[in-house]
């Protein structure tokens, strides 16, 4: 009973580790990086966003005059 706990429980670590091997980077075509607002000919406000290898959306960095304040983007398990 013991060898086969120890088998299931070998099985469970093995899937959950991570392989090394990079994914396939999404393609970006579509999505949309950035967004900015003007004041004339002035930019006023920015927003780029950021996307993860599976292009879902990962960061948001703000932009206000001269400041920019990046955002991590968390997701639960279902993304």
């Amino acid at each position: 009973m013991l060898k086969t706990m120890n088998f299931i429980i070998c099985i469970f670590l093995l899937l959950g580790c991570d392989t090394g091997v990079p994914e396939p980077q999404a393609s970006l075509t579509g999505k949309v990086q950035k967004i900015s607002f003007y004041t004339g000919l002035q930019e006023d406000r920015s927003y780029t966003l950021g996307y993860d290898l599976k292009a879902m959306l990962s960061s948001v960095g703000i932009k206000t005059g001269t400041s920019t304040v990046p955002y991590i983007v968390l997701t639960d398990s279902t993304g």
